[in-house]
């Protein structure tokens, strides 16, 4: 006689309880993980800056031929607020009006160059970003070139 087939609930029932707490511990554990596609993030060559509630800037980077040589300041300045402001990137600035969007570099953009990059490209250029009313942030920008077919035409002539 085969005891396991005819062992009482009472003896069986441990095991179905733990592998029915097993299966609902997966399930709630896996309910729990963040949605990754719901974190934002900087989804380009640049960086994201949030200056305040309302001013972000985005892709923020400096395209150059090599360290020393002028550099473009590329990116965009998000200005959701309800007052026009100025926003300091390094020693550069921007105005930006209240509710609206700008671009800063490529064809359309504000141009904005530096002199002379203290970085060469593939390093980050530390920079201070801040805006009207808000203390600046020590932000790492990416130092890029014309190495890519994107940023060719973007790069600054002595």
């Amino acid at each position: 006689m085969n005891h396991q087939q005819n062992a009482p609930a009472s003896r069986r029932s441990p095991r179905l309880l733990a592998r029915t707490a097993a299966a609902a511990l997966v399930v709630t554990l896996g309910a729990c993980a963040p949605i990754t596609t719901q974190e934002e993030y900087a989804a380009s060559d640049g960086v994201r800056v949030d200056v305040s509630d309302t001013v972000r800037v985005e892709n923020l980077m400096v395209i150059t031929s090599a360290q020393g040589e002028p550099g473009a300041v590329q990116g965009a300045v998000a200005n959701r607020g309800t007052q026009d402001v100025t926003v300091q990137i390094g020693d550069l600035s921007v105005d930006v009006e209240a509710g609206s969007n700008l671009l800063i570099g490529g064809e359309d953009g504000e141009e904005l160059l530096i002199d002379a990059v203290a970085e060469a490209p593939g390093a980050n250029l530390d920079l201070v970003v801040g805006a009207t009313g808000t203390e600046g942030e020590l932000v790492h920008v990416p130092v890029l070139d014309g190495t890519l077919p994107e940023y060719t035409d973007l790069v600054p002539t002595s």
